[in-house]
């Protein structure tokens, strides 16, 4: 579903690009870039089964043969500081919703952080750390259970309780 989607928004950027985009010059190159990068993004399942760093690295190689490597590494750039920004959202909103569960329950944490990937089948917490004050074995267990509850974290490893 994500990979449908995906090519969707792709198009979608593509086709609103091309009505900005005046010049029938530019036209050709933006169908040239983009024409490569939905190539891309339709070969993406198949990189299971090769090296993707070694396919990226090809591609990256000839687009600067046709002297388009830059655009083509701005758009990944781009792409990759709108992923860590999702990250740094999805992180943020965490750590609140996990300090408003825990007020709720009488636990005043004094801070909350928590590292997080996306993957296809959502979010993934790397390291969720909870400082609060006395926070003895009981305690400890109690937090772990209310984040394993309220967060499908089933990996309790990754909570760290600081006091």
């Amino acid at each position: 579903m994500e990979y449908i989607r995906n090519i969707t928004i792709f198009m979608l950027i593509y086709h609103i690009c091309s009505l900005l985009i005046v010049s029938e010059g530019y036209k050709k190159y933006l169908k040239l870039i983009t024409g490569m990068i939905l190539i891309l993004i339709v070969l993406q399942p198949l990189k299971i089964f090769t090296d993707s760093q070694e396919i990226e690295n090809d591609v990256t190689r000839k687009l600067m043969n046709f002297g388009i490597g830059e655009e083509y590494q701005s758009v990944k750039s781009v792409n990759h500081e709108i992923e860590q920004q999702q990250l740094d959202i999805a992180g943020k909103k965490t750590s609140e919703y996990i300090r408003q569960i825990l007020t709720n329950r009488r636990i005043v944490p004094s801070e909350v952080l928590v590292t997080c990937r996306i993957e296809d089948e959502g979010i993934i917490y790397e390291k969720i750390v909870i400082t609060t004050s006395g926070a003895d074995k009981a305690k400890c267990d109690y937090i772990r259970q209310i984040i394993s509850e309220n967060l499908n974290v089933e990996d309790l490893s990754v909570v760290e309780i600081k006091s």
